[in-house]
């Protein structure tokens, strides 16, 4: 067996060698998540822009976005572009990023569900005057200075984060409207599992039995925002209330989220007529409304463990306290839950309803200032 000899010249090379590829090692560059983001998000705004450019396209997204103040599924849209652009690189760019936003929902993680809208819609511009952009979702919008736009060469323009543009702008979006819907669905189904959701169990044991004793609900029939807490890059709030009780003589804690879908713009009086509260599902005759923006881009499931670890670890304490003081504990205990700061934004606080009766409230302020409601009991019958 021969011996390996080690010659200074041959160590010395194996030395150069080695720091050589320490050297390469040094020089590959990891492209951070946040990078990694943008680009996703530039490739998909041009895969939308090329869309855009065909007119049968264009008369389908600028029709869909003028004929109403919501939101447009871009599921909704979908079929329309797979039969004008077939075969385009732009359209199988578009279905991936479909796919990838469907596979939130089958996981149930984050729960995105994709969108579009526009600002300065109901404005004069011609075709090619539109921007696009992807609506910011993974950096904090109070550091924000600019978003990028782009135009419809593709060129990207930057914009200034505090102050409304007065141009028109296609923005494409993960986190909103038909987002808020999927997951207040999911986050009530999880304060279920928790014992702390049995909302509609008592109406529905009272319809099994056939007793036709009128329901009791209280209906939200106006309300108005002064600061809806949105900033222009991600359009519309996303407002939901959580509505919270007693449920038995234990003071059990009854935990409800509901979408508000309708409430997106300030300074606007809404009229929804919105059921807030079934009475059955209450022991005592108040609870708490509580309105919070949906400015988060995180996990729905981390809020609901928050709020169900606060409330939850309150049980044999709100058992031995008058009614009306575990009822304000319960609030209190939500308003904890609360994150201070998750990922990028805040759940924003709105506004506060505390200790609603069951009675009539007409243009009363919330504890904030910031919302003007009004709430109706209303009875409903049976057929």
């Amino acid at each position: 067996m021969k011996k390996l000899i080690f010659t200074p010249i041959t160590v010395f090379a194996l030395l150069v060698f080695l720091a050589s590829c320490s050297q390469e090692e040094n020089d590959i560059q990891v492209v951070p998540e946040t990078k990694k983001e943008e680009l996703k998000s530039e490739a998909l705004v041009k895969d939308f822009i090329e869309i855009y450019k065909k007119e049968s396209n264009r008369s389908i997204i600028l029709n869909s976005l003028k004929g109403q103040d919501l939101p447009v599924a871009l599921d909704a849209v979908m079929p329309e572009f797979e039969k004008n652009s077939a075969g385009t690189e732009a359209l199988a760019g578009l279905k991936e990023y479909q796919k990838e936003i469907r596979s939130t929902q089958v996981a149930g993680e984050a729960l995105q569900a994709s969108e579009i809208w526009m600002l300065n819609k109901d404005k004069d511009f011609a075709y090619d005057e539109v921007l696009f952009a992807k609506a910011p979702e993974t950096k904090d919008e109070e550091d924000m200075e600019t978003v990028t736009v782009y135009n419809i060469k593709g060129e990207a323009v930057e914009l200034n984060a505090n102050e409304r543009p007065d141009l028109p702008i296609i923005m494409i979006e993960d986190n909103g409207y038909e987002a808020l819907k999927l997951r207040a669905s999911a986050m009530n189904e999880m304060l279920a599992e928790s014992n702390l959701n049995t909302v509609g169990s008592n109406l529905a044991l009272r319809t099994a039995s056939e007793d036709k004793k009128p329901i009791e609900v209280t209906r939200l029939t106006s309300i108005n925002l002064k600061d809806d807490k949105e900033p222009w890059f991600l359009g519309s709030a996303e407002i939901y209330a959580v509505v919270s009780g007693t449920r038995n003589e234990k003071n059990e804690p009854q935990v409800q989220v509901i979408a508000m879908t309708y409430l997106d713009k300030s300074g606007i009086t809404y009229r929804p007529n919105q059921i807030m509260v079934y009475w059955e599902d209450y022991s005592l005759q108040a609870v708490n409304i509580q309105l919070f923006e949906q400015d988060s881009r995180t996990s729905y499931k981390g809020l609901v463990t928050n709020i169900s670890g606060e409330v939850t670890k309150l049980t044999s304490d709100l058992a031995k306290m008058p009614e009306l003081t575990a009822l304000g504990t319960i609030a209190s205990a939500i308003i904890s839950a609360m994150p201070d700061k998750w990922f990028t934004n805040d759940d924003d606080e709105v506004d506060y309803f505390y200790a609603l009766k069951k009675q009539d409230y007409k243009d009363f302020g919330g504890a904030a200032g910031n919302a003007t409601a009004t709430f109706e009991l209303d009875v409903i019958e049976h057929n």
